[in-house]
């Protein structure tokens, strides 16, 4: 899968992906099920960059929150179909408002890729086997983390607050 992704990965949509979420006054990170995992694990990188993101996984409150939303946010829309209706119409509500929409989904067409504004995909032959979405995660993940990665190096003010944040969190450790 990893390799099958990397195939079809366009490096382009990953940094313009960056750059919009560094940009955005709030990424509003949305998907359901095996989906929900892999918007917190981003939700908890972007939080380490001192960006303001959030992953709410209750399709009442990602509406609510979507209606907030304005030209300065972006959605980050996670769904490896691409056609979870709750995601694809939050997602669309969020354009109306003026939001950028970024979807990440398995490669192909879908409902979710015709309303995104940059597409990122994942190439998994999972859901013709059923391998209970371990490899789309995986690759979904990876990319996540190259977001990240691209994030963290282009903010030189990170590293003080890799630094805050660890400080912070001795307090939870004996």
């Amino acid at each position: 899968t990893l390799n099958f992704t990397h195939d079809n990965l366009k490096v382009a949509s990953i940094e313009q992906a960056a750059e919009v979420i560094m940009r955005a006054k709030t990424t509003l990170i949305i998907g359901l099920g095996n989906s929900q995992s892999i918007a917190l694990d981003m939700q908890h990188k972007l939080l380490r960059l001192g960006l303001n993101a959030v992953s709410i996984c209750d399709t009442h409150i990602q509406t609510i929150r979507a209606s907030f939303l304005s030209e300065d946010d972006c959605v980050f829309a996670i769904s490896h179909s691409g056609s979870s209706r709750d995601i694809v119409s939050c997602a669309e509500l969020a354009r109306k408002q003026g939001a950028t929409i970024i979807s990440l989904t398995d490669i192909g067409t879908s409902p979710l890729n015709e309303i995104a504004d940059i597409k990122l995909y994942t190439a998994s032959k999972e859901t013709k086997y059923r391998i209970v979405a371990i490899d789309s995660r995986i690759a979904q993940l990876t990319l996540i983390g190259c977001i990240y990665t691209i994030i963290a190096t282009r903010k030189p003010e990170v590293v003080e607050g890799f630094r805050k944040i660890e400080k912070a969190l001795k307090t939870k450790k004996y």
